[in-house]
């Protein structure tokens, strides 16, 4: 045994109420009517031991065996010993809804305290065992108490008195027993067909109980099963009845199932990538295909996608930001799905798909089809493919931004309800009335205020129902927690991907006369930030990154979103290994030391949350400093934070980030672009960069200009995109887009950036922005990000930084100065250019530009 055994009744009360009594780690707050305890539930308890189950039974029945007046505490109970903090009587419960399952005969025949005296291998009778009774009526007493006190308690709900006037509430409990499980077994043997089909199985499973006797607890489990299942609730996968079948499933020699999770990622250009796995606990395995997700994992067979499979018609469904599941069919609760069909199947119906891509034996929806249009498919081919829609599923919260003991309560990243039904009841636990401003709209939970603390969401009672099917329990938080491991998931070991080959080039220094103050920033960003840093740990696909900034871009370019954040030193991209594409991650946090004599500044670098901001303001002030946060251009701009203070080491030594100088040594090469060794020999052309429109087609001839841009991808997707810029005999490649563009406007003297007022650095091209150094360096002189504003994407820029980025970045600018605006030609190429974020107007009797800001 590798784990040390618990000697008294005391050292499993913990454990045990932990795993029975309080809320399920998945969030299942369910009123208590039932107990499965089991040697296996017992080893589940002390799951973080490695015991098994044999063991934990032994070491339980030892405990217990060497308890010399147990015959006097199960007689009068023991109430006396209940604290706040444990009832103290919970464990000897415990051990009577052990001996229950015991049973292996249907009748309920007085056979307990044979069982109890055989288990302890005790030749005491246990004759009088009316204190069993009266610790379960103290039991639910303490549990009300303790839910009342706002604690994570589930509500027993007590069985109602008999003639088992000693034992009768364990006896109601204890659910399965040993005769309930080999009646299921037997029961799926005799029909197998029963085991996948919920319907047959109530069917033959009616017959079975009328030709045998039955516990009591099976019945009522069957009758709850039956009545909700025809009342149209499928969210049915946690009741006792369901659980039971699984059970008997598990060990039957006969049925041999297993569960398929496939997920989906859908890249920004439209290709897909696949993660797949064993069940939601098993590691998750990158495949570029379906149908090689399938294979690997045996699909076909399994037993929630395997007729779905083998019928070559899968439904995803989106369960969080970027990422869709496979199930066998659409259901009601959710709003858009992606749709797999097998290439089996005849051209018509492919058809009715709207748009597709093929992919090895599958075609799949190009874009997602709404609820409608994916039911009418579903419904048209059920009849033909033999598909039935009653899978029995589990409720469940997706989406949204996991946090350590809950969720992020951010409005606009809440997470979405998965169940069967449209129609909720939500409230809070503290019976405040906060509930009533949180909804459920098209399966998402929605709320104009930030949410915090802990809410209950169950179903309204449909006709018939007494108590509800399931309910969930969910913690919210209005901040991010510290990530101690940043910077140890798989995804930091890619390759990072550089536009410039300079990480640092010397800027302009910042104007240190300028005052510093603690400025206010927008809620959005607020809650953009933290909801970045919250969901980052592990970093995202790109997809899955796009797609949780979607919640809040409202009419903002996503593109531009990411730029913003990036160009702020807050995440990275990094190359996907072996295959195309890109995963982002957070930059680690530091701090950077800008020397400036006395006025020395310290400018946190990297991501950050609300909490670490704290942290850094109070150990700044504990030494002496003076924070500042200043705010961007843009209501998006994530501000710059930092301090004016003497003693860095410190302060890096107190927050445990490391401390980096400014660099001294200018750095005046320019286009320094980072170019790829890559051949592209295996890549095909896919698009032609036109200037006019100031973006990449499909369709076109290269542009008789002095220097082409052209996109090719590998044909399999098993290697990056690749951007060619060619220039009479000499051709680079590159695989930043923002390097490539730079590099071609350099050689064709068009202009990508564009001074407007005085201080604002706008982008032309939608595309393109500064390469990620020399943004860094114009972050670090003006202490003010860049962002997305109505016209475009812009930084923030003085004279000096101008000159600097224009010696960098030579034939990238056209600077529209006052003497200039009389050179009509130069307007309206500026203009022309600008993709209409610039337009020309006339005033004071002469032709000028609209600033645009």
């Amino acid at each position: 045994m590798n784990w040390t055994s618990l000697v008294t009744p005391d050292g499993w009360e913990s454990k045990l109420i932990d795993y029975f009594l309080r809320f399920g780690t998945d969030g299942d707050a369910q009123d208590i009517r039932w107990f499965e305890v089991t040697p296996e539930t017992l080893a589940a308890a002390f799951a973080d031991s490695g015991v098994s189950a044999y063991e934990i039974e032994e070491a339980f029945r030892t405990c217990m065996s060497k308890i010399r007046d147990l015959p006097q505490r199960l007689e009068g109970g023991m109430m006396e010993k209940s604290t706040r903090r444990s009832p103290g009587y919970f464990t000897y419960l415990v051990m009577t809804l052990l001996i229950s399952s015991q049973f292996d005969a249907q009748e309920e025949r007085n056979e307990f305290r044979l069982k109890l005296q055989n288990w302890l291998r005790t030749g005491h009778s246990f004759q009088n065992l009316s204190g069993v009774n009266a610790m379960w009526e103290a039991l639910a007493e303490w549990l009300n108490q303790r839910i009342q006190e706002g604690e994570s308690y589930r509500r027993l709900i007590l069985p109602p008195r008999d003639r088992w006037v000693q034992i009768g509430h364990t006896l109601r409990f204890a659910f399965p027993n040993k005769a309930d499980l080999r009646l299921m077994s037997e029961c799926l043997e005799s029909y197998p067909q029963a085991a996948d089909n919920p319907r047959q199985l109530i069917e033959y499973f009616q017959i079975v109980i009328q030709r045998q006797s039955v516990s009591h607890a099976l019945k009522e489990a069957f009758a709850e099963f039956r009545d909700a299942w025809f009342l149209g609730r499928r969210a049915l996968f946690d009741m006792p009845f369901w659980r039971l079948r699984q059970r008997a499933v598990g060990i039957s020699s006969c049925i041999t199932k297993h569960q398929t999770i496939i997920d989906m990622y859908v890249e920004f250009d439209g290709s897909r990538c696949y993660l797949s796995s064993a069940g939601e606990r098993d590691e998750s395995v990158f495949h570029p295909t379906l149908s090689k997700a399938l294979n690997v994992r045996d699909a076909g067979s399994s037993e929630n996608l395997g007729k779905a499979t083998q019928a070559g018609l899968l439904f995803f469904y989106e369960i969080g930001h970027g990422r869709w599941r496979a199930k066998p069919s659409p259901d009601v609760y959710s709003q858009r799905f992606h749709i797999a069909l097998s290439s089996k199947h005849s051209v018509q119906i492919s058809k009715r798909l709207n748009g597709y891509i093929a992919e090895d034996d599958w075609i799949l929806t190009a874009q997602p089809l709404n609820q409608v249009s994916a039911m009418d498919i579903f419904r048209s081919l059920r009849s033909c493919l033999s598909i039935q829609d009653d899978d029995v599923t589990r409720p469940q919260l997706y989406g949204g931004i996991r946090v350590p003991g809950g969720w992020l309560g951010l409005p606009a990243f809440l997470p979405s309800v998965e169940s069967d039904t449209r129609r909720y009841k939500i409230y809070s636990s503290r019976n405040d009335g906060a509930g009533t401003n949180v909804s459920i709209i098209d399966g998402r939970l929605i709320s104009f205020v930030s949410l915090s603390g802990e809410f209950f969401i169950e179903p309204m009672l449909e006709v018939g129902e007494k108590t509800p099917p399931w309910r969930r329990r969910a913690r919210f938080f209005t901040r991010a927690v510290p990530h101690p491991t940043l910077g140890e998931s798989a995804r930091y070991r890619f390759e990072p991907l550089c536009d410039w080959s300079t990480p640092s080039p010397k800027a302009p220094m910042f104007n240190f006369e300028e005052l510093l103050k603690w400025e206010d920033s927008e809620a959005c960003c607020d809650h953009l930030l933290e909801a970045i840093y919250a969901s980052g740990a592990s970093g995202w696909e790109e997809a899955e990154l796009f797609a949780l900034l979607k919640h809040v871009a409202g009419s903002i370019n996503i593109w531009h979103l990411i730029r913003c954040l990036h160009h702020a030193g807050l995440i990275q991209p990094r190359l996907r290994p072996r295959w195309k594409g890109r995963v982002w991650t957070l930059v680690k946090p530091s701090l950077l030391y800008v020397r400036n004599g006395e006025n020395s500044l310290i400018i946190v670098e990297g991501a950050v949350c609300a909490s670490l901001i704290d942290d850094f303001q109070k150990a700044v002030a504990g030494l002496g400093g003076k924070s500042f946060r200043r705010c961007g251009l843009s209501p998006w701009s994530p501000p710059v934070f930092g301090s004016v203070l003497a003693n860095p080491i410190a302060l890096s030594q107190r927050m445990g980030w490391p401390l980096i100088e400014a660099p001294s040594s200018p750095d005046t090469t320019p286009l320094s672009l980072v170019s790829t060794e890559r051949a592209a020999e295996l890549h095909e052309p896919a698009a032609v960069w036109n200037w006019r429109s100031g973006r990449f087609q499909q369709y076109g001839s290269l542009e008789k200009e002095s220097a082409s841009l052209s996109l090719h991808i590998h044909p399999g997707g098993r290697d990056h995109d690749i951007y060619r810029v060619i220039s009479g005999r000499k051709t680079m490649n590159y695989l930043s887009r923002t390097a490539a563009i730079i590099a071609a406007s350099a050689k064709n003297r068009e202009p990508v950036f564009e001074r407007v007022a005085k201080n604002h650095l706008l982008c032309l091209i939608k595309d393109c922005g500064l390469p990620d150094a020399l943004a860094a360096g114009i972050r670090r002189q003006a202490l003010r990000n860049g962002g997305p504003i109505d016209s475009g994407f812009a930084y923030p820029v003085d004279d000096a930084a101008f000159l600097w980025l224009e010696s960098l970045l030579p034939g990238c600018f056209y600077s529209l100065l006052p003497e200039d605006e009389g050179d009509i030609n130069r307007l309206v190429s500026a203009s022309r250019h600008s993709g209409g974020k610039i337009r020309l107007i006339w005033r004071n009797g002469r032709l000028t530009l609209t600033p645009g800001l």
